[in-house]
């Protein structure tokens, strides 16, 4: 089974890559604009934005789609980059990557919508459920709360809960 992570340089994505790097029976490929924290089997490393057309020659039993722009607080001060990447660049995935199951990463702030990241989120959200409804892809979407571990791999989110309990051990806050 071939199964592409997007954004596998990520928190959630080097987990991922990480726990699904044990089955056997499974290829990885992983596509993020940065170098993985973890091994990967096949990384389609190009420095990659997702908001600019390209296309990948493949094609994969699962789209695992992590990637996006996820500091809340950066949002409020750029947020062309967020809806740009998290809603375009989801769109890309979509049209540019042939899969026959896809699966998006959302997120709790996708539900209230009061900056433009939990906005560019619901965004990506509904292009997802349209498109894979119209080109009849089965797709999940998780909305992911405060996700922490505890296996090594570095807080990727400045403006995550992990990344600041981190920081208050070491400032004493």
């Amino acid at each position: 089974m071939k199964i592409l992570i997007t954004g596998n340089s990520g928190y959630i994505g080097s987990h991922l890559t990480k726990l699904l790097g044990k089955k056997k029976n499974l290829k990885l490929y992983g596509l993020d604009k940065s170098y993985p924290q973890v091994a990967i089997d096949t990384f389609l490393y190009q420095n990659i934005t997702f908001n600019q057309q390209w296309n990948i020659d493949e094609e994969f039993d699962c789209v695992i789609h992590l990637a996006a722009e996820v500091a809340v607080g950066r949002s409020v001060s750029n947020p062309i980059l967020y809806y740009q990447t998290n809603t375009i660049g989801t769109l890309n995935i979509l049209k540019n990557i042939r899969t026959k199951r896809f699966v998006h990463a959302s997120t709790g702030s996708a539900g209230p919508m009061n900056n433009p990241y939990g906005i560019s989120k619901r965004g990506a959200e509904q292009i997802v459920e349209q498109y894979c409804r119209e080109s009849n892809i089965p797709y999940t979407i998780f909305r992911f709360y405060n996700v922490t571990g505890t296996d090594g791999i570095n807080p990727t989110n400045p403006d995550g809960l992990m990344w600041n309990l981190m920081n208050a051990q070491k400032t004493g806050t």
